[in-house]
C-alpha cells in the first residue's frame, strides 16, 4: 500500500528510482514471506489433521513438530534470497537508465518492458511464487479431501448435520475453503501486478489490492481467536491481570 501511495503522489517518477527500489524491496519480501508462511501452514495442517495411513505420511506426522522451526527459518531464508534477486534486477534497470540517459516515463502509460524485466524479473517472480503456491494447493487439496471423506463417514453414523462432530467438520471445511480462496486472490493480484495488466494508478485495482492485503492480515487473526483453547488461555491471562494489584 505504501508503494502504491507513493506512485499516486508522484505519477511521473521513474519506476526504478531509489525510493521505489526501497519500497519494492519491502513489498517483495512481505509478499514472498506471506506465500511461504501460508504454504508451510497448509503443510502443517495437512500432516497434522489428515487421516491418510501411508507409511510416509505417518512418518511425516511423527516428525512434524521437529520441523516447525525449520519451516519458519526456511520461509524467512527463501523470502530474503528471492528478494535480493529481485532487488538486483531492479537496480540493474536503474543503472542502465542512468548510463544511457533515458527519459523517465509515466507509470500510467503502457511502457515497453526492458530486457531485464521481460527475461529476468517476471520469470523469476513467477517461478518463486508458483513454487510456494504449488505446495499450498497440493497440501490443501489433500486436507480437504481427507476431511470430506471423514465427514461422509460421520454422516453415515449420525442423524444429520446437527451433530457436533459433523458441524465441526463443516466449520473446518469452510475455514479451509475461505483460506484457499483468499490465497488464490492474493496470488492472482501479485501476478496481475507483475505482468502490468492493470495500470498502477488504476483506483479500482488499488482498492482491490488493499482489500486483499487487509483480508490476508485479518483472516489468520480471526482463525486464531476462533480457537477455543486460545480463547481459554486469553481468558486466564485476563483474569490473572485483573487479579493482580
Amino acid at each position: 500500500m505504501g508503494k502504491t501511495i507513493y506512485v499516486l503522489l508522484y505519477p511521473m517518477a521513474f519506476p526504478y528510482n531509489p525510493v521505489l527500489q526501497f519500497l519494492a524491496f519491502q513489498w517483495d519480501f512481505l509478499n514472498a514471506a506471506t506465500l511461504w508462511f501460508s504454504s508451510w501452514l497448509s503443510v502443517f495442517y495437512c500432516v497434522k489433521i489428515a487421516t491418510f495411513t501411508h507409511l510416509v505420511f505417518l512418518w511425516l506426522k511423527h516428525k512434524l513438530f521437529e520441523w516447525v522451526p525449520w519451516m519458519l527459518f526456511s520461509s524467512v531464508g527463501l523470502s530474503s534470497f528471492t528478494t535480493i534477486l529481485f532487488f538486483i534486477g531492479n537496480h540493474r534497470i536503474y543503472q542502465n537508465y542512468l548510463r544511457n540517459h533515458l527519459q523517465p516515463w509515466n507509470v500510467t502509460g503502457n511502457s515497453i518492458w526492458s530486457y531485464c524485466e521481460k527475461f529476468y524479473l517476471f520469470p523469476l517472480k513467477m517461478i518463486t511464487w508458483t513454487m510456494s503456491t504449488a505446495v499450498f494447493f497440493i497440501c490443501m487439496t489433500l486436507l480437504i479431501t481427507s476431511l470430506g471423506k471423514h465427514m461422509e463417514k460421520a454422516l453415515l453414523t449420525t442423524s444429520g448435520f446437527r451433530e457436533p462432530s459433523v458441524q465441526a467438520h463443516v466449520k473446518a471445511l469452510l475455514a479451509l475453503l475461505s483460506f484457499a480462496m483468499l490465497f488464490i486472490s492474493y496470488f492472482l493480484s501479485l501476478v496481475f501486478s507483475a505482468a502490468g495488466i492493470f495500470p498502477p494508478l488504476d483506483f479500482k485495482f488499488w482498492v482491490g489490492e488493499s482489500v486483499i492485503y487487509l483480508c490476508a492480515a485479518v483472516h489468520p487473526i480471526i482463525l486464531l481467536f476462533s480457537n477455543c483453547r486460545l480463547r481459554a488461555v486469553l481468558e486466564r491471562c485476563r483474569s490473572s491481570r485483573c487479579g493482580t494489584p
